[in-house]
């Protein structure tokens, strides 16, 4: 997945067709500071840009559905999941993306959509931006926590660093572990 973070989503949202991306942050005040930090990126619009993008490195079909970014139809058919969204690489502690939130910039609901859960990735257990702000959290003894992607990268955007974000869940018991 790490080159979707570096390349595919980052190409896109460098492109004139992540024109719409750029403009929406843009309007939100985050730095180009932020979106490099964080990896942000774009999904094209279409039902088969990542499909034909996985399909050109041969990736199979059932692998990219099963990593969440495809979704089959029927048993024939499948389509992208992400389509025209601001794309946010979600990483473990370590750095690793271990899968993708998107917010729609083209009218579609729901107004995020998340990667499924996985082996890789429980909601549960990770915190949005953690890999990049766990050195300001032990320098300062204490994090805050908040809802979302851009509450995050908003206090990021102002300065403060000692922040994570749940990932449209509860506060659990094993994020508590994980900042233990």
């Amino acid at each position: 997945m790490k080159d979707l973070k570096s390349g595919y989503f980052s190409k896109n949202f460098f492109s004139e067709k992540g024109r719409s991306a750029r403009d929406y942050l843009a309007a939100r005040g985050m730095s180009s500071a932020v979106i490099e930090t964080f990896g942000l990126g774009y999904a094209l619009p279409g039902w088969r840009n990542l499909k034909n993008y996985f399909a050109s490195l041969k990736v199979p079909e059932g692998l990219a559905e099963k990593a969440g970014f495809l979704v089959v139809k029927d048993k024939t058919a499948c389509y992208d999941r992400f389509r025209e969204r601001l794309m946010f690489p979600i990483e473990n502690v370590n750095g690793d993306v271990i899968a993708f939130g998107g917010r729609e910039l083209g009218g579609d609901e729901p107004k995020y959509l998340n990667s499924p859960e996985s082996p890789l990735y429980v909601k549960g257990d990770n915190l949005y931006g953690l890999s990049r702000t766990k050195h300001e959290v032990r320098s300062s003894d204490f994090i805050i926590i908040v809802e979302g992607y851009f509450d995050l990268l908003s206090l990021w955007n102002a300065g403060i660093r000692n922040v994570a974000a749940t990932l449209g869940t509860a506060l659990t018991q094993r994020h508590v572990r994980l900042l233990g």
